[in-house]
């Protein structure tokens, strides 16, 4: 099912893979996002990106980051602020940086794309297999954040405003509210944003400051082997 989204997914989108697994580190065509920590100290952040989608328009290309997922995940401009989900940001930097050299690139989308089997619990649609269908397309929905621009939505999903078939988790008439939806400028400031959080961890790292800290939003705790031990409860 989830390759029969995969390939449904395309038939429906402008948007053409770029690359899959592209790698950004010193060996790699594409290079590193460098972040000076102070005077004698810098930091490389290398990583490697799913895929990613490009559609071209007017010398401009558009590009989209997607992620796979083994459960659902949310994407969340608080959860980039507070710097507990920096990966898709980071990774859309790292093209930004690499391809903008050559060409006007612009960010459309950071994507998470949910590669799980277990989506919906059959018992509840053994009478009606359409509604089953719909469930399951809207459980593969690809979700995080778009660029505010109802055209390149619908070349991204041209059945953006059909709520039985789209496979973006966005509406275009309800996106000037929506906190998923970010003007150019805002997709590239929190581009900016990430990476000076990634520097303040860095300055943090080779200072050696090591605190016990987790998110209270987060169920950061709950594979940790030391939970038990931990007097974690007693630092919040």
């Amino acid at each position: 099912k989830v390759i029969q989204v995969v390939a449904k997914s395309f038939r429906q989108s402008d948007f053409e893979v770029y690359g899959n697994e592209i790698e950004f580190n010193d060996k790699s065509s594409y290079l590193p996002i460098i972040l000076k920590l102070n005077e004698e100290v810098s930091m490389k952040i290398i990583g490697k990106i799913d895929r990613v989608d490009m559609y071209s328009e007017d010398e401009k290309s558009y590009i989209r980051i997607v992620d796979y997922k083994s459960s659902q995940k949310k994407l969340s401009i608080d959860d980039i602020k507070e710097g507990t989900s920096l990966q898709l940001i980071t990774y859309m930097s790292a093209m930004l940086e690499n391809l903008g050299k050559e060409k006007k690139v612009i960010p459309s989308a950071c994507l998470y794309f949910n590669l799980s089997d277990k989506l919906i619990n059959l018992k509840d649609y053994t009478k009606n297999e359409d509604e089953m269908k719909k469930e399951i397309i809207k459980k593969l929905r690809m979700t995080g954040l778009f660029l505010k621009d109802v055209k390149i939505l619908e070349n991204m999903d041209k059945y953006v405003n059909d709520a039985s078939n789209k496979l973006i988790d966005i509406t275009p008439n309800r996106m000037n509210s929506s906190k998923k939806a970010l003007e150019e400028e805002e997709f590239n400031n929190l581009c900016k944003e990430a990476e000076q959080i990634l520097k303040n961890i860095g300055k943090e790292m080779i200072k050696g400051v090591v605190k016990i800290e987790p998110n209270k939003n987060k169920e950061v705790c709950k594979y940790c082997d030391f939970s038990s031990i931990c007097r974690k409860e007693s630092c919040i």
